[in-house]
């Protein structure tokens, strides 16, 4: 997932999926690891919560 502020690329997200936990990774405009990835588990509402946050860190 690319993430925008209007024409502006502020980075690239990665999931890495699994059968019980996925893990998130952000790169920056440089290809470099914004932070540290994290887990979440394969449920419905983790997945919403880590999509709410994506939307909202690119906003």
């Amino acid at each position: 997932m690319m993430a925008k502020r209007g024409h502006q690329l502020l980075g690239v997200g990665g999931i890495d999926t699994a059968k019980d936990s996925h893990y998130v990774q952000w790169l920056d405009t440089n290809e470099r690891p914004a932070g540290k990835p994290f887990q979440f588990a394969n449920t419905r509402a983790e997945c919403k919560a880590v999509r709410i946050g994506m939307v909202s860190a690119a906003a």
